[in-house]
């Protein structure tokens, strides 16, 4: 629970930075963005951009995560930018991008690729 003086805080960085979230339902996926239609409404926006999440101090490399379409997924705006998907509840896949390799993890089967080489397939019942 938040104290007086916590919530005061929260009050004042709220004035600097406008964060709106909507839950929505997401109806596809094409390649970063999605579509999604705002629960409770039949309002329906398209080029939702992913979350891709970066750690460039470890290894350079991104993490995407793919919601799985129908599965509810929060999205928002920062400032009044472009929407983006702040959460998602289901996911339909995992790709990690490194600089040697990427992996994805989807219906049940790992794949690594390596530049220049064919990929593997490993099935997570093998692993």
């Amino acid at each position: 629970m938040l104290t007086k003086q916590q919530r005061k805080q929260l009050e004042r960085l709220n004035a600097k930075h406008t964060i709106r979230a909507w839950a929505t339902r997401l109806i596809s996926v094409e390649g970063e963005t999605c579509t999604v239609q705002v629960l409770g409404s039949s309002l329906i926006l398209d080029g939702v951009r992913l979350y891709r999440a970066t750690d460039e101090d470890t290894e350079p490399g991104t993490l995407l995560a793919t919601p799985l379409p129908g599965s509810l997924v929060l999205i928002g705006t920062i400032n009044n930018g472009e929407p983006l998907v702040l959460q998602i509840t289901q996911t339909q896949s995992f790709t990690y991008e490194g600089q040697s390799f990427n992996l994805t993890f989807e219906d049940e089967v790992l794949t690594i690729k390596r530049p220049e080489q064919q990929p593997n397939f490993y099935s997570v019942h093998n692993l």
